[in-house]
């Protein structure tokens, strides 16, 4: 809950806004839906939704490393593309961070998911001859 009281009090423009609201959103639904797993017993289901509420969690950190990347690429298109805003070109960068790595992290997460799931298209399967 912190999280969207924080997300709509950010001072770093509407789409790291937007972005930290539905990010808080989406990782209290999912964290939710962990839990009820568990509560019903259907624990393969849980530590996918935990997974991916981990996951969520962690975009957190992964963004800080986005943002200085961003921020390194977009610095030289601050006369240009931002019109020698420095401050705009770094509220591009923090949407960038903010959308940027919790998608990366989904992603991630339910690929090794996938992978790891037995009998799906990432186990090992003996070659057919």
């Amino acid at each position: 809950m912190l999280g969207l009281y924080i997300g709509w009090h950010t001072a770093a423009g509407p789409s790291v806004r937007v972005a930290n609201l539905v990010g808080s959103a989406l990782w209290i639904t999912v964290t939710i839906i962990g839990l009820r797993m568990a509560c019903r017993r259907r624990y393969g289901e849980h530590r996918k939704w935990m997974s991916r509420s981990f996951a969520l969690t962690m975009s957190i950190v992964l963004s800080r490393v986005i943002n200085v990347l961003a921020t390194i690429a977009l610095a030289s298109e601050v006369d240009t593309t931002f019109r020698g805003s420095d401050e705009l070109m770094r509220y591009s960068a923090a949407s960038i961070g903010v959308w940027l790595s919790p998608l990366l992290l989904l992603l991630l997460t339910d690929w090794l998911l996938e992978r790891r799931k037995p009998g799906g298209r990432g186990a090992h399967r003996p070659p057919v001859t």
